[in-house]
């Protein structure tokens, strides 16, 4: 009689459920294909790995080659992976921390946790990182625009020279008409451009690894220990840090919850990881101990011109140069948080004295230190150890009630920042 009026309750709630009414559809649970290409709408599972692996590539990846010719090879890829853990890791604290407090904005989870002076600290930190990340795009751009210019044949002599004169030209000229703009919406795109030639430099590095071992037989290293390894392990852990993006993905999120951001993380930190340890290893591979801190910049072993590689600089000179205007918004953004608080109307005064102090002082400094991998050590030892693993820390202490697990965390976070802030120091003073 239970089993009876079970199924009678059963039907009438779903009356078109049984297999004689209606047949299985198939459009409910679509093949592979279908699930992987299919229209992405916002905030679903894949666009959301798709914007945090993208969030987390740039053209600091193009020293992992070099990092991996400092470590030597094993250490090198041990090093990567090191990163890819310690980064998933402390983005799922950040989740926790958001569900915990309610607060979906990087700074205003550290105002909810750790108060208004810690804010501050943190909103000082987004400013000399924004400088720094400005100084790193307009000593690349400026190198790569360079670069095209004399294998191009237009410029022969005085590289110097022509170096201050192009850069100055493109900030003047060029930078300073697109920096007026509040709304820059229109160059929201160019990030993508640096992402395919990224990707492109891998394949043709793939592509061209037999040819080059059959050249030249390369001098490879797979252990080294010296000092130079704590640069490389700063290149290398520092390459997956893409912390600031996870409160604007969490937030867009459909079916927002923990278990669903962790798959979402564990699975871009996995295809990133897949990818820049392709890029690291086949870099080096290709040219040993002759590795430059750009892969870019790699020695053609053949005569003329090596075109693969200059169609690559080209585009990633046009992405860096339009994607200045970008990074100069959030820094005149956090200056007028600073001096008006979160909640200010913007300034006139702020926006144009932030704008072009921000977009000249950064040219000033990429023209006397024009070499763009001292700005990618700086600005991991500077702007993401505190963001991406002290302040985490700091959440961790509040939300983890084993003290064990307390102890562990904070000491892994203390010799990561430790490493981080040694590595920078050294390199300003290099």
């Amino acid at each position: 009689m239970e089993e009876d009026q079970l199924l009678k309750s059963l039907l009438e709630s779903n009356p078109n459920d049984t297999e004689e009414s209606q047949p299985y559809d198939f459009s409910k649970n679509p093949n592979w294909f279908k699930r992987t290409f299919s229209y992405m709408e916002t905030g679903s599972l894949r666009g959301s790995i798709l914007t945090l692996s993208a969030n987390t590539i740039g053209a600091g990846l193009l020293s992992l080659p070099f990092a991996v010719k400092m470590a030597g090879l094993v250490p090198g890829v041990l090093m990567l992976v090191l990163g890819g853990w310690v980064f998933s890791f402390f983005y799922k604290v950040l989740i926790k921390a958001h569900d915990h407090s309610g607060v979906y904005s990087y700074i205003g989870l550290v105002q909810s946790f750790l108060g208004e002076t810690w804010r501050r600290g943190v909103e000082l930190s987004f400013v000399f990182g924004g400088v720094g990340v400005l100084c790193a795009f307009q000593a690349l751009s400026g190198h790569y625009l360079l670069q095209l210019f004399f294998k191009s044949g237009i410029l022969s002599s005085d590289y110097e020279w022509w170096r201050v004169v192009i850069m100055s030209f493109a900030s003047l000229f060029v930078l300073s008409p697109l920096c007026i703009p509040k709304q820059l919406t229109s160059l929201r795109y160019t990030s993508s451009i640096c992402i395919f030639a990224i990707f492109y430099i891998t394949v043709i590095l793939i592509i061209q690894l037999p040819d080059y071992t059959r050249e030249v037989t390369p001098e490879v290293s797979f252990f080294r220990v010296n000092s130079s390894m704590v640069h490389a392990f700063t290149l290398c852990v520092f390459a997956s840090d893409g912390t600031l993006a996870i409160p604007f993905i969490y937030q867009e999120l459909q079916r927002r919850c923990y278990t669903r951001m962790c798959k979402v993380i564990d699975r871009s930190v996995v295809m990133n990881l897949s990818f820049y340890i392709l890029l690291a290893v086949v870099g080096y591979l290709s040219l040993g101990e002759n590795t430059p801190s750009l892969i870019t910049d790699r020695k053609y072993l053949w005569e003329g011109t090596d075109w693969f590689m200059l169609v690559a600089e080209f585009l990633i000179a046009f992405a860096l140069l339009f994607s200045i205007p970008l990074r100069i918004a959030p820094l005149r953004t956090g200056l007028d948080q600073m001096v008006y608080g979160v909640h200010s109307a913007k300034q006139g005064w702020v926006f144009y004295t932030a704008t072009y102090v921000g977009l000249y002082l950064s040219t000033g400094i990429a023209i006397l230190v024009p070499e763009a991998i001292k700005y990618f050590i700086f600005i991991g030892g500077i702007l993401i150890v505190p963001i991406a693993f002290i302040i985490p820390s700091l959440f961790y202490l509040q939300l983890e009630k084993s003290y064990l697990k307390r102890i562990l965390v904070m000491s892994m976070s203390v010799v990561l920042g430790a490493t981080g802030i040694y590595s920078a120091v050294t390199t300003f003073f290099k």
